[in-house]
This record gives structure tokens, sequence and C-alpha cells, in this order.
């Protein structure tokens, strides 16, 4: 995924990328606010006052722009290796280093890297904390049957808290911090001054970056939700499909109910980052399950009661009323893989699940078109509904769509 904005201000008003990153599937979820705080806790410190007489100070960085596009940031001053990143013209750098041909510079923004697993420890699911010292960053995960990756001149000292990108197998991508010093060749990069002339530019590359973190925590959590939203689907879908099987057999056995009632609320409960919608949907196939679960113990009693000689009567039980709806919402296609055709059309009443929506070849043509109308605004939904229920909700046989 790739987004880019534009820099209000900056230093030749450029656009800059938010992030290029590849998230692993079936590993990561996000809580934002806890990741910002957590990033912030490696941000470079800002300017210290003067040495006192006689103590040593190092040379003061010099202030310098990207004045290239896609100008390739490496681990060393050399060719010889695949680049670590690509900057974009206008990337802010400082420079620490100067080697014939080469700057040594530091990244306002970060770059991708890597550390070895073991010797991190996970902070949430959005960032890591080095607990080895001086602990090498690597330009990428080894690769199989390789040796492994330059490693860069600084190192992570313990105790230091860096954005998480994904764990690839025993290693972890992370977002590296400013103080890990990288190269560019020299004729891309133009400076402009001392670091103390220019700190409203360095300011402003700064504040970037945790704008650039608050964008990959929102694309990752919205990744994590998408990911928890299909688990969720599938698991309602089965769930659907189990109590569809148990109604036509009818019987007495509460114990399959009560496992698919346990199978679903585990996975609800694993859930929580999945979209309210969602967890609307599987909310209602709970409530039916249970629903199918207390008939089962009523059939139950009477069994007992008839065979103990103290059964009443026994009485016609009333056909299901079918009511004529009509009805305004808005259509929407439901997925859920283990379900009939892989989901059902669900028509949503403001933020509620209220009725599903079929159509039958035996109604009068042309034939209402479901798929035509979803996702479109309200409709108003003619029918009658059939008795039977999905999803845990009514369903209508619909007979008539109308904007």
């Amino acid at each position: 995924m790739i987004a880019t904005y534009r820099r209000a201000g900056g230093p030749r008003g450029r656009r800059v990328r938010a992030g290029v990153f590849v998230v692993a599937c079936a590993t990561l979820f996000l809580s934002v606010g806890g990741a910002v705080a957590a990033w912030a806790e490696e941000e470079p410190a800002r300017p210290v006052p003067a040495p006192e007489p006689g103590e040593a100070r190092e040379p003061e960085p010099t202030v310098a722009v990207v004045k290239g596009r896609r100008v390739n940031l490496r681990v060393g001053p050399r060719v010889d290796v695949r680049p670590v990143d690509r900057l974009d013209e206008g990337t802010v750098l400082l420079i620490v280093e100067r080697v014939p041909g080469w700057f040594g510079v530091r990244v306002l923004e970060g770059f991708p890297a890597a550390v070895a697993a073991k010797y991190v420890e996970f902070v949430g699911h959005d960032a890591v904390r080095i607990d080895a010292t001086n602990l090498n960053v690597r330009l990428h995960p080894p690769e199989p049957g390789r040796p492994l990756p330059g490693a860069f001149r600084d190192r992570l000292p313990r105790g230091a808290v860096v954005p998480l990108l994904e764990r690839v197998g025993d290693w972890v991508r992370i977002w590296a911090p400013e103080s890990i010093r990288a190269y560019v060749s020299e004729e891309y990069v133009e400076e402009l001054g001392p670091l103390s002339e220019h700190l409203a530019v360095v300011e402003k590359a700064r504040d970037l970056r945790l704008a650039q973190l608050q964008l990959l925590a929102e694309a990752r959590k919205a990744a994590a939700a998408r990911k928890s939203g299909a688990t969720l689907r599938e698991a309602f879908g089965s769930a659907q499909q189990t109590l569809y099987k148990l109604r036509m057999r009818r019987g007495i056995d509460r114990t399959p109910v009560v496992e698919a009632i346990n199978a679903l609320e585990q996975v609800v409960a694993a859930s929580r980052d999945a979209p309210l919608p969602v967890r609307k949907l599987a909310h209602a196939v709970l409530t039916d399950l249970e629903a199918e679960l207390e008939m089962r113990m009523a059939r139950k009693d009477a069994e007992v009661a008839r065979l103990r000689g103290l059964d009443p009567p026994a009485e016609k039980p009333a056909a299901p009323k079918i009511a004529r709806v009509e009805v305004r919402g808005e259509i929407r296609w439901e997925a859920a893989p283990r379900w009939r055709n892989g989901g059902a059309w669900v028509l949503w009443i403001g933020e509620d699940p209220r009725y599903v929506l079929h159509v039958t070849t035996g109604l009068p043509h042309p034939l209402p078109d479901l798929q035509a109308n979803a996702g479109k605004g309200p409709r108003t939904v003619t029918g009658k509904q059939s008795g039977e229920r999905v999803f845990g909700l009514p369903v209508v046989e619909v007979r008539k769509i109308a904007r």
C-alpha cells in the first residue's frame, strides 16, 4: 500500500511518502494510541545546551535535503548491495559523516530495517523494545541459503523502543529510528547549513515522522479489522449452517447446539477488532442458537412429562404467521463463507441488520434485482416473511424494490 500527501511548508513543498509496507497476514492487530506513545520513546532528543569548557563535543550536523527522485539510501558508502530504501526529493537529512563521494546521514523520517526477534520484547502489537546491548540492525531479514545481509554502522541500545512493521520468521522488520546512520551519494544531496541555523526545518521533518507513524498505525488497524472480520464471518456462517441442519433434523439433543454456541462465542470474544456490523450479525446468530437451545430444552421437558404420564393433551402447533412487510433500508451483501452461496443479502435499517432478503423464481417477472440495488442508498422493500430465519433474522421473500 502506498499513501502519499503534500508536506505543508516543507523545504520544497514536495510530496513525501507516508509509507510502503507489506503487512504480514495472520500476525498483526493494532492499538493506535499505545503505538504512538511507544514510538515516541525512541524519538531523538531536541538540541541540548552548549557543553562546559573543556568538554568534548561532536561536530554539529549539517542539515540537507535530497535533490533527486527515488535516491538510493544504502547501508554503507558503496553500491555493491541493494538499497535500504529510496528517498523522495526534498527529504530532510542530517549529515553526520563525510567520506569521498558519500554522506553518512540520519534520516529523520526513518526507513525499514530488520533485527533478530530473539533480542527484542514485543510491546503490544505495534512496537518492540530492544533486549540486548548494541544490537545489530540489518538491511533486511536473512534469505534462505544466503549470507547475513549487511549491518548498519550504528546499533540500537538496550531499552530502545522502535515501531514494528511485521514479523518474518525469526526476525522482525522495524522502522529504524533517527539514530541509525545510512549513506547517500553526495551528488544527490543539497546542503542547507548547520543544524543550529535550520532547527525549524528539522522540527517539521520530525513532526512528519510522527504523522507517518500515525498513518501506518491506522493502515495496520484497518488491516487487522479486515482479517478479524473475515474470521468472524466464516465462524457465524459455519454456525448458521449447523443451525440449519439441526432444525431440519429437529430432535431434542442439546449437545450440538451448545457446541455451536461455544465455538461461535470463542471467535466473537477473539474478534473485538472486527467491524461493528460483522459483530452484530454474529450476535444475531448467537441469539438464534440460544433460541434453538431453549426450544430443545422445552421439548426435552415435554418428553419427560409424557413418559411420566404427566403430558397434557397435545396441541397442534400454530402455523407461523406470514406477515406482509414494507420497510426501507440499505441492501448489503453480507459474506459468510460457510453458508449457502457464501453469504446472504441483508436489509440494514440504520445501524442494525433487520431482514435477510430472498428472491424466488415463483414470483412474477421481472424479478427484483437485489444486486443492482445493493450499496446505493436506502430502498423500499416490499414482500412477505417466509417464516424462516437466517443469521438470526427473519427472511423476507422480496416482491418489489423501489427507490
